[in-house]
């Protein structure tokens, strides 16, 4: 299901527990076909979710309205 992607760009799209088991998939996914993932997550209320799967890591943030006025936190984030 997420075995192409490479870029996954999200707008707090969902729940904290919608967020896990998306993420559950996605992992699933990386660990059977290793490849280089990025994650863009605007307003990110659930990044935690990210951090606490373990390959992912944060390697930038930007404040609100530090980009173009977008009122929200953006985290962008990398397989390990």
């Amino acid at each position: 299901r997420y075995h192409d992607a490479s870029v996954i760009v999200m707008y707090n799209p969902f729940d904290r527990l919608t967020m896990e088991q998306v993420f559950a998939n996605v992992s699933s996914s990386h660990s059977s076909r290793q490849r280089p993932l990025r994650v863009a997550y605007a307003n990110c209320v659930h990044d935690d979710c990210l951090h606490n799967l373990g390959w992912l890591q944060r390697v930038d943030e930007w404040a609100p309205f530090s980009v173009g006025g977008f009122p929200f936190r953006i985290s962008f984030w990398k397989s390990t």
